[in-house]
């Protein structure tokens, strides 16, 4: 009997020696009198190179969507984004309502005051345009979206179509009057 609690009470020593994860071992006895050994709570393994880390909570992305929007007007896109990543970038993609092929363009800004990207005036159309927004690792990874291609906000846009630029109606101007002086016959 005695010669068993010798091995096991070596058997213990050569482990404390050999790791000291199990040096809050006690030993107590119990009502018979035999010693009971207590080992501690198991503990995730850590060292230096390998670390036990939880991941970061992935990024949410906050937006407010717009509804409506003027014909021919410039659209800005904001949002916010909530666990910002190292090397993450937020892309808008958008299209003409019903249409096949999104756009894209990358959003601007920083964590703390938000991002923005701008639709261009030309593809603000009474037709309507769609959106969404993703948030990209620097791996290309898709880390959180609002909304997706599938499912995209919708933007109703009111009034005519674009309107011609300046410099485009005063080329078309200049051009009706240029027409009767070219062809004018020469009087002999």
């Amino acid at each position: 009997m005695k010669r068993s609690y010798l091995i096991i009470g070596a058997l213990l020593l050569s482990l404390l020696l050999c790791n000291s994860a199990l040096a809050p071992l006690t030993v107590t006895k119990s009502r018979s009198g035999k010693p009971v050994f207590h080992l501690p709570p198991p503990t995730p393994y850590k060292n230096q190179r390998n670390p036990v880390t939880t991941p970061p909570p992935p990024p949410l992305v906050i937006h407010l969507p717009v509804r409506f929007a003027m014909a021919g007007e410039p659209l800005p896109i904001r949002v916010k984004v909530k666990n910002h990543q190292d090397g993450m970038k937020l892309l808008l993609h958008y299209r003409l309502k019903g249409e096949g092929i999104y756009f894209s363009l990358p959003m601007e800004g920083n964590p703390e005051e938000g991002y923005e990207a701008i639709i261009p005036r030309y593809m603000v159309d009474p037709r309507g345009l769609e959106y969404y927004i993703e948030a990209i690792s620097e791996r290309g990874d898709v880390l959180a979206t609002s909304q997706n291609e599938d499912n995209p906000y919708l933007v109703e846009v009111k009034g005519r179509k674009a309107k011609l630029s300046p410099l485009l109606l005063g080329l078309v101007i200049l051009i009706v009057l240029a027409i009767p002086f070219t062809f004018r016959r020469k009087k002999r």
